[in-house]
C-alpha cells in the first residue's frame, strides 16, 4: 500500500495498524529516513520506501551486496530495489505482521508452482538426455556394423567415432583355453590324497602377466584335480 507523506516521515504514525480501521490511537515513533544500504536491511525486515512523496510498504526478501540492491516484496510482486533508495524501518509490529502475511499469501503458492515446474523440467531434461544417449548409441552401432560389412575401414571408422566422441572401435578377442597336466607331490605324514586335491584346487592359478593386452578382471577359470597314490617312492 502506498501512503501519501503529509508530515515528516519520522513523526508519529497513527494509521490503523491492520489497515482495516479496527485499531484506535496506536502511536509508534519512526526513525529518520536513510538509504537502504545505511539501514543494513535484513531478511523479513519491513520498510517504507520513500518515492515521489509516497511511502511504499515493502518487505525485504534478500540482499545483494555485490550490486548494492535488495530484493523486496513491493506492490504485490518481487522487485529489485537499488540500495540508494531512501527508506524508513517500519516499527509497528501489527503492520509488519500484515505485510508478512500478505507477502506469504502470494509468494508461497508461487513457490510451490515454481517447485512443480522445476520437477517437470528436470524430468523433461532427463528424457531428452536419455533420448540423446540412445541416438548416439544407435549411430555408433550403425557405423560399427558398416565397418564389419567392409563398407568402412578401421581407420575411417575410428576417425568418425573420435570426431563425435563416441569411443574408438576396439574389438576384443575372447580366448578359450584348456590346460591339462600333472605333477607329483610328496605329502606330509598321514596326509590323504583328498587333502592334496583340496590344496591344488585352492592354489593352482593361471598367470597371464606376460600375455599382451589381457584386460584386468576378465580372466576366469575353473580347476578340477584328482590325486591318487603312486607306486613309486
Amino acid at each position: 500500500m502506498n501512503r501519501p507523506i503529509t508530515q515528516p516521515v519520522f513523526a508519529t504514525d497513527t494509521t490503523d495498524a491492520d489497515l482495516a480501521g479496527t485499531d484506535v490511537g496506536l502511536t509508534l515513533p519512526y526513525p529518520r529516513p536513510a538509504t537502504l544500504t545505511e539501514l543494513s536491511p535484513r531478511l523479513g525486515q519491513a520498510v517504507f520506501l520513500l518515492d515521489d512523496g509516497l511511502a511504499r510498504e515493502a518487505l525485504i526478501l534478500g540482499v545483494a551486496e555485490e550490486v548494492n540492491a535488495v530484493t523486496a516484496f513491493l506492490d504485490g510482486q518481487v522487485q529489485i530495489v537499488p540500495g540508494h533508495t531512501r527508506a524508513i524501518e517500519i516499527t509497528n509490529p501489527r503492520l509488519v505482521l500484515t505485510l508478512t502475511r500478505r507477502a506469504l499469501g502470494q509468494l508461497l503458492p508461487a513457490h510451490r508452482a515454481a517447485g512443480e515446474r522445476i520437477d517437470e523440467l528436470t524430468a523433461e531434461l532427463a528424457r531428452i538426455r536419455d533420448a540423446h544417449d540412445t541416438q548416439l548409441s544407435e549411430i555408433r552401432a550403425y557405423a560399427v556394423t558398416a565397418h564389419q560389412r567392409g563398407e568402412i575401414c578401421r581407420a575411417g571408422l575410428n576417425h568418425f567415432l573420435d570426431r563425435f566422441g563416441l569411443g574408438r572401435y576396439q574389438p576384443r578377442h575372447v580366448v578359450t583355453f584348456t590346460i591339462t597336466g600333472d605333477f607329483e607331490v610328496t605329502p606330509g605324514t598321514d596326509r590323504s590324497s583328498w587333502l592334496t586335491e583340496q590344496d591344488v584346487l585352492a592354489h593352482l592359478l593361471v598367470v597371464t602377466d606376460r600375455i599382451d593386452g589381457v584386460m584386468e578382471g576378465t580372466v576366469t577359470f575353473q580347476v578340477s584335480a584328482s590325486a591318487s597314490e603312486s607306486d613309486q617312492e
